[in-house]
């Protein structure tokens, strides 16, 4: 009797989702279609789209993952349900809909994303879970909030919904109660130590790379916590300059957690350095480091994205900016500008003064 087929991991899963939709997108559908033996697909089948799952097991890539073809079912139809319909006894799988390789590429985003929850702290002592809820509540219907240890330490992992509300949420600063409250987004998947047994790098293939296009800039950003709260940015930034250059630094008043970004994609292998020379260092005080990646990363630049479109930014703190915003500042405050009125103004001859002498004459006339 054969043992029982091992479940799949959630990386491994989305692996063989991400496979399908590439055998399944407009440009490779009709290869997918030829490398199925005539002898295993009927001509009704055939003009209703139906493929074996049987015969996809067999293809080398998914091979490499599973070659259980329930599971290859559990993933098109639970991972993409409105792409993939598998039939009513399970041994064959179409598509909805014709679907391109970008359309692919922006749904695994979107999926991505949503992999996410919101840990939050700073909430005080005697904060009831309830008014937790009731406090995100206000921005989106909350699924599932949970204390992260004991209640008392007000830490809360709090599931939204909706993917928008959530980045909302994340997009802005927190006060409840006169408490500074800190938020940050989380994957709500465990990391893997690696990929499943049998999974190669080249199994588990992007959307992305297959559709030539890039949803989010990729490898810059690193995740820091810090021990001191007083550390600024300017200190992190400086730091984390020895290595690579630094777009910014995100940091928020009284947070002990924050992010650096990158100009260049090389977040993984600049934490990889300082960890080789034994971690980062500022003001004798480690600061721990962590590269986002996959859904974390993804979500990072979504807040971002909302943030720059919805929130004003405050005013850059470098030097020339100042200048500029101070040069600004005073011709707002300035009369209008009148332009060739004003300097036609200038040019005509001013009108005759009254002497004094003729003015003490003129009222004692009247």
């Amino acid at each position: 009797m054969p043992s029982p087929t091992q479940p799949l991991s959630d990386t491994a899963r989305k692996a063989v989702r991400d496979l399908l939709l590439i055998y399944f997108c407009n440009s490779e559908i009709n290869g997918t279609v030829a490398n199925i033996p005539k002898n295993v697909i009927s001509h009704e089948d055939w003009l209703a789209g139906w493929i074996p799952i049987s015969t996809l097991a067999s293809f080398k890539r998914l091979q490499a993952i599973t070659k259980d073809p329930l599971e290859i079912a559990r993933a098109a139809v639970e991972l993409a349900p409105a792409i993939f319909e598998a039939s009513l006894d399970g041994s064959k799988l179409r598509r909805r809909i014709p679907f391109d390789g970008k359309y692919a590429a922006e749904i695994d985003a979107r999926e991505a994303i949503s992999r996410n929850i919101v840990q939050v702290h700073g909430f005080g002592a005697s904060t009831a879970t309830t008014e937790v809820r009731a406090y995100f509540e206000r921005f989106g219907p909350v699924v599932h909030l949970a204390a992260v240890g004991p209640v008392d330490k007000g830490t809360f992992n709090v599931e939204f919904a909706n993917v928008q509300d959530m980045v909302k949420v994340l997009a802005q600063s927190h006060v409840y109660e006169d408490m500074q409250i800190q938020v940050q987004g989380k994957s709500k998947i465990a990391r893997e130590p690696s990929t499943p047994s049998g999974t190669t790098a080249a199994a588990i293939s992007s959307l992305e790379t297959h559709a030539g296009v890039t949803t989010y800039p990729h490898n810059r950003i690193v995740q820091f916590v810090l021990s001191d709260p007083q550390i600024t940015k300017l200190v992190i930034k400086a730091a984390a300059e020895q290595f690579a250059s630094v777009h910014s630094i995100d940091l928020e008043r009284d947070a002990d957690a924050g992010y650096i970004r990158f100009k260049k994609s090389v977040a993984k292998e600049v934490v990889n350095v300082i960890e080789r020379q034994g971690g980062l260092q500022v003001n004798g005080e480690r600061v721990e480091l962590r590269s986002l990646e996959g859904e974390e990363e993804r979500l990072y630049w979504s807040v971002s994205k909302y943030r720059a479109e919805n929130i004003e930014s405050p005013k850059p703190l470098d030097a020339q900016s100042r200048r500029v915003h101070s040069r600004q500042k005073r011709r707002a405050e300035r009369a209008p500008y009148n332009g060739r009125n004003a300097r036609r103004s200038k040019n005509k001859a001013p009108p005759p003064k009254v002497k004094v002498d003729e003015l003490q004459a003129l009222l004692q006339g009247l």
